[in-house]
Formats: structure tokens, sequence, C-alpha cells
């Protein structure tokens, strides 16, 4: 039994060690009075009431003499790695493997881009699920979770947009009070999410503010997030993959990168680049003030119900209908017979067992898709030595949204009638253009690609970029082309830098 922490800015009292930081009845808590807040996870009977008041981004691990007890918040921002005979550790390097693969995670991983809770790549190194606590004793580990996205249908309730904005501005009054004045950095697009946030700061008078957008060959996520900037009138930087000067960024230190990689890869997900550039390039520029925080903007049309509508899930599909709709349309890779098998037994266990259809396809995309893969872009600010701020995954907003009734998330209706409330007070316009997918569509474009030879795969690259990632992929993609022996079958970026990071972790450098 032992605990090996070196990844993290762990404060340390005594047997327990914190990272990060929790309001608990509106009051922060960090380092010290963190540490003395989460030791009552040492009593069984305050441990997951402890956890569920604990609204914010951290990590816990008491090492006790015969014990280890260790949790995540519900995001993993902080995730802990553990072996099944008793080594615990922030660094999934740290815990010993033989390099045999999960196969089941890896499914996960070439379906969805990452791994299902509780695994990693690798068959020997498991980890916390996202809201999960642990204890090891009697040489085994008890793995639990104390909070989810399901929901009873007595569990539901309507919520009013008065009563929403009274949340958002609680929310967003508590991220002010603990940033204290610093700089805030807002990753800045044509999107709902980040704009709100952005209106939100404005409304609460929070001066201290730079945007910033990433683009490739299009502007159109310039435009939308500078009208948003000049209208409320705070700085935005673009910066532009297109010009090779940023572009060059991403591997003029390349043990940075791979650093980068290893460390926000975890066995678990790919890595994002145009965020490590662009920090790295605001770095250069001296746009950075020391202590920064950045705040993006994950995940609130996702919890308001945009990937019902994507899905076309109502309250009334099946579990082999909604397996169906993830596979093909919330998975956005290749679809294989173990994941089929594993979601659509995940979706009849969850109707079973009383919960909704929507709350249950609701909580696999948040497990799935969100945690382990989206939300996990935010560890680029991470290891470059930043603290980060989700103000649309605090505790509140995920209870209030994860209890809302089919109605109020048909159509993102709740949070996109609360998404245009709060724009028309800045003469900003809502976009809806995510929310016209057609899920039978999305699933015979991806069954046909799937079934085609490597030499057509091609045919299909994907040459619009608005992120400029094909031109940073673009070295993995080499990589990849010598690995494999032929030109990789890839058809868009992503899957160049999923493929890469699975090639890496087989080489023993993930």
């Amino acid at each position: 039994m032992r605990v090996i922490l070196n990844n993290y800015p762990w404060f340390t009292k005594e047997d327990i060690h914190v990272c990060g930081y929790c309001f608990v009845n509106g009051q922060l808590l960090r380092e010290e009075s963190l540490a003395s807040y989460l030791s009552a996870l040492r009593h069984p009977a305050l441990r997951e009431k402890t956890l569920l008041a604990a609204n914010g981004l951290f990590a816990v691990v008491i090492a006790g003499e015969d014990y280890i007890i260790a949790a995540t918040d519900r995001t993993r921002t902080y995730p802990l790695f553990y072996s099944q005979d008793g080594l615990l550790s922030d660094d999934h390097t740290r815990i010993p493997n033989a390099g045999k693969w999960d196969e089941s995670a890896l499914a996960f991983y070439h379906a969805s881009g990452a791994v299902q809770p509780g695994h990693t790549l690798i068959q020997s190194v498991r980890q916390l699920p996202p809201a999960g606590w642990a204890i090891y004793e009697a040489h085994q580990w008890a793995i639990h979770t104390y909070a989810s996205f399901l929901c009873t249908p007595a569990e539901e309730r309507y919520v009013s947009i008065a009563e929403l904005d009274a949340t958002m501005q609680s929310v967003f009054s508590r991220l002010i009070d603990s940033v204290n004045g610093r700089q805030l950095l807002i990753p800045l697009t044509a999107g709902n999410d980040s704009r709100l946030i952005l209106c939100m700061l404005k409304r609460l008078n929070y001066s201290n503010v730079l945007c910033y957008t990433v683009t490739g060959d299009k502007d159109s996520e310039w435009i939308g997030a500078h009208e948003a900037a000049q209208q409320l009138g705070y700085k935005h930087v673009k910066i532009d993959m297109q010009d090779p000067a940023v572009r060059n960024i991403c591997y003029a230190d390349r043990n940075d990168l791979e650093a980068y990689c290893r460390y926000a890869g975890a066995y678990t997900n790919f890595c994002w680049l145009y965020d490590y550039v662009a920090i790295r390039y605001m770095e250069a520029k001296q746009l950075i003030q020391p202590e920064a925080v950045f705040v993006p903007g994950h995940s609130g049309d996702m919890f308001g119900g945009s990937h019902l509508t994507k899905g076309k899930v109502s309250a009334r599909t099946s579990p082999r209908g909604m397996a169906r709709r993830m596979i093909y349309v919330g998975f956005e890779y290749q679809p294989n017979d173990i994941v089929k098998k594993e979601v659509n037994s995940y979706f009849e266990k969850s109707l079973q067992e009383g919960f909704t259809s929507h709350s249950s396809y609701q909580n696999q995309v948040v497990q799935h898709r969100q945690l382990h893969n989206i939300l996990q872009s935010i560890r680029v600010y991470l290891y470059c030595g930043y603290e980060v701020r989700l103000p649309l995954w605090d505790n509140d907003l995920y209870d209030l949204f994860s209890h809302l009734p089919y109605e109020a998330l048909h159509h993102s209706r709740l949070y996109t009638d609360y998404v245009r409330y709060v724009f028309e007070n800045y003469s900003l316009s809502v976009n809806e253009a995510a929310l016209t997918v057609s899920w039978v569509g999305a699933a015979i474009r991806k069954i046909f690609k799937y079934h085609l030879s490597h030499r057509l795969l091609p045919l299909f690259r994907h040459t619009a970029d608005p992120l400029g990632e094909g031109a940073l992929s673009k070295p993995m993609g080499e990589e990849l082309t010598r690995w494999l022996g032929y030109p990789h079958p890839y058809t868009n970026t992503n899957e160049i830098m999923l493929r890469w990071y699975e090639m890496r972790v087989s080489q023993g450098r993930g």
C-alpha cells in the first residue's frame, strides 16, 4: 500500500493531501481549509454528504496506516490512478504495467476518443471515475460514485427563466469572488456557452478579461466571437494557425509537447493541440498576466439538451434506439461490437432501475464524451501552470439541469430561451446551427466510411480546417504513416491525434 503524488500542486497536512478548491455554503475552501473540510471522509457516515456539498474542482487522498481514501470532484479534473495491489498516484506512468491493452477501453477509445469511466487503455492501470471515491483496506479496493446525471420521473422538476438566472448570477458571483481580481482568459467562439460566460462577467462588472479565438482556414468562429467581444468592450486576440510563426510553436519544443500529451492523455483520451499553441503564443507575446485563470465555456449546450436533439432522443426512445444513436451520433469515430453491446446493456439497466430515457442518454454523454474527452482539454491549462474555472459545471447548475423534464430539454428549450434572454441585453444572437443534425444520415455516413478500403478512405478526408488543426497534426500523420508502413487512412485531424496517441501508448511513451 503506497501513495505517490507529484503531478498536481498538493497541500499536505499530516496524512491528508488536497489540491484544487471548492465552495461549501458559499465559502471558498483551499489548502488548509479544504483539507480540514475533506478530513470528514475518514467517517463512513459522512463521506457522500461531504462530497455532494463540495462545489468545485478538487482531489483528495487520505493515507492512513492501514487504509487509503481518495476522491475526485464531478469533473475528474485531477485524475487519480491505482493498481489492484494498493498503489495510488496522480501520475498514470507511476502505476506498474506490462503494456497489455484493456480491450474494452481500447474499443471505447476507437469509438469515442476516450475510455469509459474507471478504465484506462492499459489493463493493469485503473482510475477513479468522475464523482468517484474509493477506499483501499484489507488488500482490496472498493470504488463508489456519489453523483450522476440520472434522474427518475419523481425527481424531475420544472425551472423558470428567473430561477435559472438567479442560479447563474450566484455561480458567477462565486467565480468572481474566488479569483480576486486576477486576469480571466476566455477561449471565445461563436457558440453560446463562451459568449454566455462573457455576458455574465460583463453584467457583474468584471473588467480584467482577455478573450482569444483560435482560427484556421475559416473566419466564422472569429467573426461571431469578435462581435461579442466588441459589443461587451473586452480585448480580443486572434490566434491564426494559418500563420507559420504561430503554427510552428507547436513543435518548437518537442519535449514539452510530448510531456503535455502524456500529462493530458493519461492513458484515457487523445489531446487537442490548438489551446496548447494558443497558450504558448500568448505567453511569448506577454499577454497572460501572472496567476491568470482560464474560464472555458464547457458544457452548457450539452446540459441544456443539445445531444438529445442531435440524436433525436425522446422521452420514449427504447434502450436499443438510444444505443444506436449514441454509437452513430454521440460517439464520433469508429463503431464496434464491444461498444455496441456495452452501451446497449447500460441503457437497458438504467431504464430497468427506473431512470428516464433522456436522463440516461444525458448521463452517458456526460460520463463518456464530456468528462473523459471534451472536458479533459482543460488539462492544458493545468499543465502550463494556470488555474481554471468551469462555471457551467457548477454543482448548482449540474443539479438543476440533471432534474429537468424532457419538455425543458427538447430542442434545448430552457437553455436556449435563457441564452436569448441574456443576449438580448447586448444585441447578440443565439447560435442554433448545432442543433440541425440527422442521426440517420450520420449513421449511414459512418457505416459507409468504416467499410471502405484504405485506398478509398482518403477521398473522404475533411478539407475544412476552421481551427488550423490540420497543419498542427501533419507531423503526427507523418509519424503514423511511418509506424503503419503505409499512408495513414484517417479522415480528419481528430482521428490522426487519436491514433497518434494510441501509437505513443503502444510504444511506452504515452
